[in-house]
């Protein structure tokens, strides 16, 4: 969930630090790190939750 939403949270151009600050991670980097930059990545992670559901 927490990549879905840092995936989301950006697409959506939510702020980096406060995408950081939900997470809450201590960098941007930590952030970048759990986001999909690609529709193809974020629907990866998407299909990875469905199928554990």
């Amino acid at each position: 969930m927490r990549h879905y939403f840092a995936t989301r949270a950006k697409s959506d151009r939510l702020s980096d630090s406060d995408v950081m600050h939900w997470l809450g991670h201590a960098n941007i980097q930590q952030t970048n790190d759990y986001t999909r930059a690609s529709k193809e990545g974020a629907m990866n992670v998407f299909n990875g939750i469905k199928n554990d559901i």
